[in-house]
């Protein structure tokens, strides 16, 4: 495969060089006969049929008509061996210019058809393989635009998804907060009712204190005033006491 691949490299090269140097006839006629050395010794038909048709062309030139037949009649030969198309076509407008210049309008004729039958084979050829070409393209860009089409649905899926669940951590998260801030409130109102409860604890306590030393001072007080009230009551009845004694004792007056 890659012996092919170099000769018909080695082919296409050599047969460009010579294309370049056929205005010189002898200097081609030098090159090609030395492609051909080559391609005998390489078995490569492809060159040979080219070659010899190349060498026909420049005998025709040169005024060489039976070196010109010669040469094209083996080109025409050995394209027809390989089958290429193209080589024959190009032999057989090789041979019908040189059958007409033999006036032999007949073989000419025959060259000729063969000649456009092959060119229009090519050409339909081509045309169908360029029509197969953009036939391939077209199904290929039209399979690239459904590729593209899907992958804009996807992304448009994936975007619309992802949006939603953005939408979704949002709320989650609004919520968290709002819960947590809920609590933190809750827990705050809790604290203040706590320390209101303690301080309303300790009024009440010194409230209640002050009441029981209020009570005790009040009972205090009371057992004065009533110790007191003993005593006058006491002193009352003494005086009255000495005030009887003391008129019974003061002699009466008639």
């Amino acid at each position: 495969m890659k012996i092919n691949l170099f000769f018909s490299l080695l082919t296409s090269i050599l047969f460009l060089v010579s294309q370049h140097l056929t205005c010189q006839n002898d200097s081609a006629l030098i090159f090609y006969n030395k492609n051909l050395e080559i391609f005998n010794q390489t078995n490569n038909k492809l060159g040979l049929a080219q070659t010899l048709n190349a060498i026909s062309v420049l005998n025709l030139k040169g005024g060489d008509i039976i070196e010109a037949l010669y040469n094209a009649e083996k080109s025409f030969s050995v394209s027809n061996q390989i089958g290429s198309p193209e080589n024959i076509k190009n032999s057989a407008n090789t041979l019908m210019k040189i059958y007409r210049l033999q006036n032999k309008p007949a073989k000419a004729l025959e060259m000729y058809e063969l000649y456009i039958l092959i060119r229009d084979s090519l050409y339909k050829s081509k045309a169908r393989e360029s029509a197969k070409k953009q036939h391939f393209k077209y199904e290929w860009e039209k399979h690239e635009v459904q590729l593209k089409a899907e992958q804009d649905k996807k992304d448009a899926i994936w975007i619309k998804e992802k949006k939603k669940q953005q939408f979704i951590i949002w709320f989650v998260a609004a919520a968290i907060i709002t819960v947590v801030m809920f609590f933190l409130f809750l827990y705050k109102r809790f604290r203040i009712s706590r320390e209101q409860k303690k301080i309303i604890e300790v009024q009440k306590k010194k409230v209640e204190i002050a009441f029981a030393l209020l009570h005790e001072k009040n009972k205090q007080v009371v057992d004065s005033i009533n110790y007191a009230r003993r005593i006058q009551l006491a002193l009352i009845t003494s005086e009255n006491y000495i005030s009887k004694t003391l008129n019974k004792l003061m002699p009466k007056h008639d």
